[in-house]
């Protein structure tokens, strides 16, 4: 019955005893429950040490909140009630007979015949006596009974030698695994095999797409299903990491920037009722607006560029040819009236703008994804609330921009923050000023700031990660302890990702789009993902491959390297400039 009408969230059903090792705190727990075997759960407990004797009520709690319907076996045993067929469970288990019947109810199997647990009889399926038990109490002849079960010796073999019919159910992590989508985890989890988190994680991702098998494959499901594997994690992990410093530090209040705090802000709200949250527009551009960017970088010209064009100094066509230097540039700002009242005008309105959000004479959190410049939102907001003790959270800081700020990143790793912020940003175009009603302005440029193609899929993305945070706030139920999903973690699992592309990644991932707010060379978008479906030799000729999934990885010294992720027996070829033939092959297994 366990693994195969119900499923426990991990990859083993051993890890049920790690998550409660470390939701106790209870060191070496886990070991002593395994050693202490699978008999009754009163049996078990009289051998375990005696600090450990007191968790019995709590194995069975976990069970109860933890294990959820299998979805597949569930239409199945829906289908056989509109049949109307006798139903039996049989379990070689070690909790009550009571506590499995109100599992069986809670998960949506409340109508059956029979239970039959190995711990209320004495006898197992992997002994085949508890078979005879059932053959026996039913007074049904041995093969009139169908048994489905994942374990091949107690549920297969065992069965049929008692003359019962049997079907293996296998195990459906395994089976996610075999699938192409499904390596990039099995690779994941490989590296992190001693790790619960990564247990859950793969667990919760098989999980999803057990559930979701029927529907059709298109660029929606795929999108949601990255949300929810990828984005996910990141998200939660993230919160987790905010709620602790707000509750260390005794914040109140929590102020999240737009985009890329859009869906970290619904994530926190999920699980966060004591901490105030918000959700403000906020952009490099607008602190330009307001003056505080061309006070600190007047040197960052091709961005003072976007500022100008922006504010229709259309003479200004490219001010890295008008002005030489920053210091002409904040000369020319100093002395112009009608852009210092432009700036005064914009300061005063996204003052005003914050101030309808919320008190800003209060201590707060600033939450971003991370800064490549000057802590543009946190400086701001700290001048507008120069008495307020304004902590900066993010994903991650750039070690030259290090300034001396009051701040914390998640990660001192400097992993890809391209795919952070197109995994969690906001999907609606970024804001460019605030005007005197506290309104956003948008550029109404069509598609300039982010196609529309990048914002759908944000969406999905958006609802994906929102789905995973639903599902583990119902599914653990405040069991989960608050250091499981560190920042090493996400960083795995997206090398992961990334790494071992199949060739429905490589289709989808190559749509999105990584976008600038001001910046002209990332404005209509570079690739988030770095797929390679052409490269060149010796760097100045292209190559074209046939076949999306031909990945080449690098020309040099006279030998070059490709990987070819791909079916048995595909053919491929090779081009130079895309018509004139090279090589052309058939691929065999992990040819390289």
């Amino acid at each position: 019955m366990f693994e195969t009408s119900v499923l426990r969230p991990y990859v083993l059903p051993k890890d049920l005893f790690f998550h409660m090792e470390k939701h106790l705190k209870a060191k070496g727990f886990a070991e002593a429950r395994i050693a202490a075997g699978s008999q009754t759960i009163n049996g078990v407990y009289d051998k375990m040490p005696l600090q450990f004797k007191k968790f019995k009520e709590t194995e069975i709690n976990f069970e109860k909140t933890v294990i959820r319907k299998n979805p597949e076996i569930f239409e199945l045993y829906k289908y056989a009630l509109n049949k109307g067929k006798k139903i039996i469970f049989i379990s070689d288990m070690y909790l009550p007979a009571a506590v499995i019947d109100e599992i069986l109810d809670r998960t949506g199997y409340a109508i059956y015949d029979k239970l039959y647990v190995s711990s209320n009889y004495g006898k197992t399926k992997s002994s085949s006596e508890l078979y005879q038990v059932v053959i026996k109490d039913l007074k049904i002849a041995p093969q009139k009974i169908l048994h489905i079960g994942d374990n091949y010796n107690s549920d297969v073999k065992q069965a049929r030698n008692s003359g019962l019919h049997a079907v293996r159910y296998p195990n459906f992590i395994n089976r996610f695994f075999e699938n192409a989508d499904g390596q990039k985890f099995r690779i994941f989890y490989n590296k992190r095999k001693k790790d619960l988190t990564s247990s859950i994680i793969v667990s919760m991702a098989a999980y999803r797409r057990l559930k979701n098998r029927s529907e059709k494959d298109n660029e929606e499901k795929y999108w949601l299903n990255y949300g929810y594997e990828i984005g996910g994690s990141l998200a939660y992990g993230f919160c987790k990491f905010i709620e602790n410093e707000a509750t260390n530090g005794n914040f109140k209040n929590t102020v999240f920037v737009a985009r890329d705090g859009y869906a970290l802000q619904k994530v926190f709200d999920t699980f966060q009722t004591d901490i105030r949250t918000y959700y403000v527009y906020m952009s490099r551009l607008l602190t330009m607006y307001c003056g505080n960017y061309i006070k600190e970088n007047p040197d960052r010209l091709e961005r003072l560029d976007y500022f100008f064009k922006y504010l229709s100094f259309k003479h200004l066509n490219n001010i890295q040819k008008e002005f030489a230097s920053g210091k002409e540039i904040k000369e020319f700002i100093l002395n112009n009236k009608m852009l210092l009242k432009i700036i005064s005008t914009n300061r005063d309105n996204y003052k005003r703008y914050f101030e309808s959000k919320f008190d800003i004479n209060n201590n707060y959190i600033v939450v971003d994804t991370g800064t490549a410049t000057c802590f543009s939102a946190q400086t701001l907001l700290q001048d507008f609330s120069p008495n307020s003790t304004v902590l900066g959270l993010y994903a991650y800081v750039y070690p030259l921009n290090q300034k001396s700020r009051n701040y914390k990143q998640f990660t001192n790793n400097a992993f890809n923050v391209r795919i952070i912020e197109f995994t969690i940003s906001a999907p609606k175009m970024s804001a460019v000023n605030v005007d005197e009603n506290g309104n956003a302005v948008y550029d109404d440029r069509p598609d300039k700031t982010d196609p529309r193609s990048n914002r759908i899929i944000k969406n999905y993305v958006c609802n994906g990660i929102l789905d995973f945070a639903k599902d583990i706030k119902d599914l653990f139920q405040g069991i989960l302890p608050n250091d499981l999903f560190d920042n090493a973690l996400y960083i795995d699992l997206v090398n992961a990702y990334v790494e071992n592309a199949s060739l429905t990644d490589i289709i989808y991932r190559s749509k999105a789009k990584h976008v600038g707010s001001f910046n002209f060379k990332v404005r209509n978008g570079d690739p988030v993902f770095r797929d390679k479906l052409t490269s060149s030799l010796f760097g100045f000729i292209p190559i074209k491959s046939t076949k999306f999934n031909l990945k080449i990885l690098e020309f040099s010294n006279k030998s070059f390297f490709m990987k070819v992720k791909s079916l048995e027996g595909q053919k491929f070829s090779i081009r130079l400039f895309g018509f004139i033939p090279i090589m052309s092959a058939t691929v065999n297994h992990n040819s390289y």
